[in-house]
């Protein structure tokens, strides 16, 4: 499983309940980050997309960031847990596929072991928060680095982390960095 979350500075990712920021360029990348969005900026049709499992999984909280998408979406309440319950059983997953997950209001470290690959956004602002991201990334290897212009925030890191005894160390189990 690829699971994408947004961070502040001090890897907050919630406030009272609500995000600490968003950013419509950041929702655009996930959509690509799942294979909807083709690198030129253009969506795959909704039938591709549902022939290919190339959706993004999302809580009903996060929803409203992808508005007019629905058809690039698969909304669950709790789409870690989903995840992995379909990539562990479901063929096309054990062939290679890897199911995108965006998580803002649910915790990770129940479902660690299922993430190979996990990509940062970081707003690189201080934001209140009282929760925050929940794995120890020392478990993970950073194998890219980039900025992504925002939309409200200047400029956002982008990074992209393996994990560190994932057997394909350093490739995503699709076998190779496939990005741009």
């Amino acid at each position: 499983m690829k699971v994408l979350i947004c961070v502040e500075e001090r890897g907050g990712t919630l406030f009272n309940g609500r995000r600490t920021s968003s950013d419509r360029n950041v929702s655009r990348d996930m959509l690509r980050e799942a294979g909807s969005l083709l690198p030129e900026g253009r969506l795959l049709s909704p039938e591709a997309v549902m022939a290919e499992g190339k959706r993004l999984w999302i809580s009903p909280f996060s929803k409203k960031l992808f508005r007019g998408k629905g058809d690039y979406l698969v909304i669950v309440d709790d789409p870690l847990q989903e995840a992995s319950e379909d990539e562990a059983h479901d063929k096309r997953f054990m062939s290679g596929q890897t199911i995108t997950v965006f998580v803002e209001d649910l915790p990770l470290a129940p479902y660690e072991k299922d993430i190979q690959e996990l990509v940062l956004y970081r707003w690189n602002r201080t934001y209140p928060f009282d929760r925050k991201l929940d794995i120890d990334l020392s478990q993970y290897r950073l194998t890219e680095k980039s900025e992504l212009a925002g939309f409200s925030h200047d400029i956002i890191t982008k990074e992209r982390y393996i994990r560190k005894n994932d057997q394909t160390e350093g490739t995503s189990r699709k076998g190779g960095d496939e990005d741009d």
